[in-house]
Order: C-alpha cells, then sequence, then structure tokens
C-alpha cells in the first residue's frame, strides 16, 4: 500500500487518512519509573536489608494438656459462627454451659471459651497443645 503525504496528513493509496496512534499512557511510565526509583532507593539504603525489626509479637500462651483432650462446638448465630471450646469430659455438657457464661481457665486446667467468628476461633485452636485430641460438634 502506497502513502502520501498531504499537509498535516499521511494518505495512503485508497484516499484513507492514516491517522497517529494516540497515546494516553505517556504519564503512566514516568509515574512508574518514579515509584520503581524510590523503591528502589528505599530497598537498597545502607541497612534496609539487615535491618532488625523492633516488634516482638507478645507471647499467646498455651492451654494445658487435657486427659480427655478439649471440644469444639460451633453453632450459627444469625450471620455469624459463634464457637465454644471447652475441656473434654465424660460428662454431656448442658446447653447453658455451651452457649453462655464467662470464659474459664482455671488452675486445675478447666478451660471454657466462647468467641465469634473464624479468626477468633482460629486463634483460640492454635493455643491447644500439639497432640492433643480435638472433637467438633457441630450443628446436625
Amino acid at each position: 500500500m502506497r502513502r502520501a503525504v498531504h499537509g498535516s496528513k499521511e494518505i495512503t493509496a485508497l484516499g484513507e487518512p492514516v491517522w497517529p496512534a494516540r497515546r494516553t499512557d505517556r504519564g503512566i511510565g514516568l509515574v512508574l519509573g518514579l515509584l520503581l526509583a524510590a523503591w528502589l532507593a528505599v530497598a537498597c539504603s545502607p541497612g534496609a536489608l539487615f535491618a532488625r525489626s523492633t516488634f516482638t509479637p507478645t507471647p499467646v500462651p498455651p492451654l494445658p494438656r487435657s486427659m480427655k483432650g478439649y471440644e469444639l462446638y460451633s453453632w450459627q448465630d444469625g450471620q455469624q459462627w459463634r464457637f465454644t471450646l471447652i475441656t473434654g469430659t465424660n460428662r454431656t455438657k448442658t446447653l447453658e454451659e455451651i452457649t453462655t457464661g464467662e470464659d474459664a481457665l482455671t488452675a486445675d486446667g478447666w478451660v471454657n471459651i466462647h468467641v465469634q467468628g473464624l479468626a477468633a476461633i482460629q486463634s483460640v485452636v492454635s493455643r491447644i497443645p500439639p497432640g492433643e485430641w480435638l472433637s467438633w460438634i457441630g450443628p446436625q
């Protein structure tokens, strides 16, 4: 296909103008380049790669060992899930014991913890010592 220039327009052999491609992303390359340069300046500054963190997480104490393991109860309350982690025993727990009451962690090893939401129960379950039994009793 032959092209000719007519004034400020380039015209093909068919007489159709050839419009230059528009660039709408001219500023994006500059912004990305500046962001990359700033990141490199911070990341490669002396001591940045070997800096020590001053943050020390507070250790969460593990739950006590239990001869009968632990029982986890779960139920849905509206849109939320509620959970109770309680020390395992040979007796049947009452509904009131599971769904209400104060959290308990006594010196003799009795645990009765009530939480709401998945993140909260994950935090509680992570405190169970390795090797302990966990029985999960949910809605049937």
